[in-house]
């Protein structure tokens, strides 16, 4: 059962209620789009900059508030991936994966009604955001990659995340109370603020629900499969990839010398960030991030020359 306030679920003797994201700067609708209802939420005027959230699992609250930044120069575009949360599942559930999230963003261009868009992928987002480039060049103009796992395996990033101190201790929690305390020191470097923490919750809680669990079955069948090694050179579009230092999944330096191969790719570490650069420094990300998107206004690069590690 769903409506705009969020869905319920009846998980064997008790019925669990979702809340949807209630973040009041966006304006929320569902949108029908390839031939599913998508939760959406847009923020901001200008040109259009579509978001995408990480997972597979999940949904997009945990954007807010540190992306909002960027709706003070563009409009924003948050979804929920089909079957994700707030966003139906396919009347099929194997129709999943990242095939059809790349033609859900094109999909989601035309209902909007956008020519041309910049785009945002986090996590495995960028892995969505780096598919639909390839096969839709002619509607971008800039993209943006955070925390993106070029170069690196799931198995290496599982790998790392076990060899982390925190990990370990977060395996031996047992309260509720211990589990969290230990997540938010594991992917945030800086302490997170309460209005992070409440939507960095509702993403939390969705995990929990019977609907993601399926829709990340789908996802572990999903054959396809992009190679940044092979495709990075394909990409003829500014592209600006964002890593933070103490991300406990990425390894920034062997990404980097496969993003080197493209010369329209920039790097920028963050030296004060953890897998979530736009919650551990959303005042800096907004200044990166602007910045990049503005150079063909002739806004220059100077904010992002300040960066250390810019190229």
């Amino acid at each position: 059962m769903r409506n705009l306030k969020g869905f319920w679920e009846v998980n064997k003797t008790k019925t669990l209620f979702f809340p949807a994201c209630p973040y009041p700067e966006t304006r929320k609708k569902i949108l029908r789009a390839n031939n599913v209802d998508f939760w959406v939420e847009t923020e901001g005027k200008g040109e259009p900059l579509i978001l995408i959230h990480g997972g597979p699992g999940g949904n997009h609250c945990y954007f807010h508030p540190g992306m909002s930044t960027l709706a003070a120069e563009r409009k924003l575009v948050y979804y929920d991936l089909r079957g994700h949360y707030m966003s139906k599942c396919p009347q099929t559930p194997e129709l999943c994966g990242l095939s059809y999230d790349v033609e859900d963003i094109e999909s989601l261009r035309k209902k909007l009604g956008f020519k041309k868009i910049d785009l945002l992928g986090h996590s495995y987002g960028a892995i969505a955001a780096f598919a639909y480039a390839l096969k839709y060049p002619a509607n971008l103009i800039n993209l943006v990659f955070c925390s993106a796992p070029v170069g690196i395996t799931d198995e290496a990033a599982s790998r790392r995340l076990e060899l982390n101190p925190v990990s370990k201790k977060l395996t031996r929690a047992e309260s509720e109370a211990e589990i969290k305390k230990l997540y938010y020191k594991l992917y945030f470097h800086n302490p997170v603020t309460p209005m992070a923490l409440k939507y960095n919750e509702i993403t939390r809680l969705a995990w929990r629900s019977l609907k993601n669990n399926k829709t990340v079955k789908c996802y572990e069948r999903d054959s396809a499969e992009i190679s940044w090694r092979k495709n990075i050179c394909k990409i003829k579009l500014p592209m600006l990839f964002i890593f933070g230092k103490h991300d406990p999944l990425m390894d920034p330096d062997k990404s980097r010398k496969i993003i080197y191969k493209n010369n329209q790719a920039r790097v920028v570490i963050f030296n004060k960030s953890g897998h979530d650069p736009f919650t551990d420094e959303p005042e800096y990300f907004f200044k990166i991030v602007n910045t990049f998107l503005g150079l063909k206004k002739g806004r220059g690069d100077a904010a992002l020359r300040q960066a250390a590690d810019f190229k």
